[in-house]
């Protein structure tokens, strides 16, 4: 009987010394503290990262835990910029191009660039020189006032209308050599005639003063070179009749002309047997242009 007790007593002290060994052990997530991934929750919680690299696109990772939230990852890769560069180029003569280059970079927000040449001055010079050669004969040589040569396009018979261009003033018109006796004249103006474009011109003759020279013109033509005259002419007036003049050419009357009668007209000189073109010196002030046919530069 005493060791029947013995042995309960024995067995009920190592049932209350491995109860006091027990420990109650919590889920990993409900530690104080502590937080697992794979836990439950009891709310949605999301968890975003947003972030941009040089990929174009939308990406999106979702993963659903055990927990009722959400763990979304969403990747924006957008570089959205159009880098644009315009060219715009002219010519005078001769083109226009543009050229548009779009291209993606890695900052975002347009960017645009636009450059402008513009070449100005079309280049009308003929590929070609032009020379205006004639004979000029000078009466009165020491009372000379002013002879000029002009240069206007075909479309124009007024020399003082404004679009007609000197080719030789005064100045240089002042030829001692033609002093009562026949000198042979070449003056180059492509220069000046490329600045009136392509197609055709006219020639003007202006002889201005009181009281002051004779002038006569024979042989008047236009070429490529000194003493040619593959462009227009030569004009000699052999075929006019006195008092007249070749057909397409005409006198015209400038604006501070005050003579009654003298004008460009076809004669015999005196000093002369040919017939040339002339005008003669007046009392009063004295204007006149003589301009020539249409001349085609090609």
């Amino acid at each position: 009987m005493n060791n029947v007790a013995t042995w309960v007593l024995a067995i009920g002290w190592a049932v209350i010394g491995a109860c006091a060994e027990v420990q109650v052990i919590a889920p990993e997530g409900e530690q104080t503290g502590g937080s697992d991934p794979m836990a439950t929750d009891t709310g949605n919680h999301p968890d975003s990262d947003t972030e941009r690299d040089t990929t174009t696109g939308t990406e999106e990772d979702s993963a659903w835990d055990t927990e009722p939230g959400s763990d979304t990852n969403t990747e924006f890769d957008t570089i959205a910029e159009t880098d644009s560069d315009s060219h715009s180029d002219t010519d005078t003569g001769s083109g226009s191009a543009s050229d548009t280059d779009s291209e993606s970079d890695t900052i975002s927000g347009p960017d645009t660039d636009t450059d402008t040449d513009t070449e100005i001055g079309t280049n009308t010079e003929p590929s070609f020189s032009i020379f205006i050669n004639f004979r000029e004969n000078i009466q009165f040589f020491p009372y000379y006032s002013s002879h000029r040569l002009l240069a206007g396009r075909a479309t124009s018979q007024s020399p003082e209308d404004g679009s007609w261009i000197l080719i030789a003033n005064g100045s240089t018109m002042k030829n001692s050599a033609a002093n009562d006796s026949w000198s042979t004249v070449s003056i180059e103006a492509t220069t000046q005639i490329s600045a009136l474009g392509q197609g055709s011109i006219r020639l003007a003759f202006h002889y201005q003063g009181t009281s002051a020279d004779d002038w006569w013109l024979d042989d008047i033509c236009v070429g490529k070179s000194e003493s040619s005259c593959e462009l227009f002419g030569p004009e000699d007036f052999s075929g006019t009749f006195a008092g007249n003049l070749p057909s397409g050419w005409f006198d015209v009357e400038g604006i501070d002309d005050e003579s009654s009668s003298h004008d460009w007209s076809v004669d015999l000189p005196t000093f002369d047997s040919q017939r040339a073109v002339g005008i003669t010196f007046d009392n009063a002030q004295v204007s006149r242009y003589l301009t020539t046919p249409p001349i085609l530069l090609h």
